[in-house]
């Protein structure tokens, strides 16, 4: 299952995201697409750098902000994280693949899928059903790192998500509990099958179990990676917008 090689690729990743949030340069991921989704949900005033235009939509900023973290797919990008590499969430079977062997493209052939178990329009949406409690940038981005729980999955696997039965996204939920829970089918398809489907908490090397693992499981996921990574030394978590206020970027409301 090489469960302890994804876990070393995991914490060299952090390793990384730790050593980017602290570079001298102001114009990095996230701090860049934070200030703009929180302009968006509040109509504040940001820094002149954080360059908003007609492509900056909630949703592409999310997903530019779930890149810089490792949740994605592609690979041979500029960004160096792709590959699914900073993943917490992995199944057995993309565990299998090895890092080199690994293609996340829009490809027939490719064998990869980074699955948002919770989807970037329901975060949008949970975002704007909260806009009035978005008194700055770092509440945004820790509403939205709470709620980005990605699975690094095999391409057959994401086939297997209709096939399985495995729930949609019904677009209409703002209070998502379980996120895993609508996997359940899948789990069930996937009993019989020489390749079951289970996922696993690389952070914490334990198997999660699909009915009962919730938003509060997620959050002490990403608390644990921080001990993890800045080992028990630092209580500012790995994944907080505070991380990069070190530097001297500021937002400022204007009311």
């Amino acid at each position: 299952m090489q469960l302890e090689k994804n876990k070393a690729e995991l914490e060299k990743v952090l390793q990384r995201i730790l050593a980017e949030t602290q570079a001298p340069r102001k114009k990095r991921f996230p701090s860049n697409y934070t200030p703009i989704i929180w302009k968006k949900l509040t109509g504040a005033r940001i820094t002149n750098w954080c360059t908003d235009s007609a492509t900056n939509t909630i949703s592409h900023c999310i997903r530019q902000i779930h890149d810089f973290y490792g949740w994605m797919a592609m690979t041979n990008t500029t960004k160096p994280n792709g590959g699914c590499a900073g993943a917490l969430y992995r199944t057995r079977e993309f565990m299998k693949i090895p890092p080199n062997q690994r293609d996340g493209s829009k490809k027939f052939s490719r064998n990869i899928h980074i699955e948002h178990t919770i989807t970037v329009s329901d975060i949008k949406r949970i975002l704007l059903a909260r806009s009035d409690e978005m008194d700055s940038p770092s509440r945004v981005h820790q509403t939205i790192l709470e709620h980005s729980v990605c699975v690094a999955m095999s391409h057959q696997e994401e086939i297997n998500l209709k096939t399985g039965g495995a729930q949609i996204s019904q677009n209409t939920n703002t209070n998502i509990t379980k996120p895993f829970q609508r996997y359940e089918p899948l789990a069930i398809f996937g009993a019989s099958k020489p390749k079951p489907f289970e996922v696993y908490n690389v952070v914490t090397g334990q198997r999660i179990d699909l009915h009962t693992f919730t938003i509060s499981d997620h959050k002490e996921t990403l608390a644990h990676a921080t001990k993890v990574t800045c080992h028990g030394e630092d209580e500012i978590s790995i994944y907080a917008f505070e991380r990069f206020r070190s530097t001297d970027w500021e937002a400022k409301a204007h009311g």
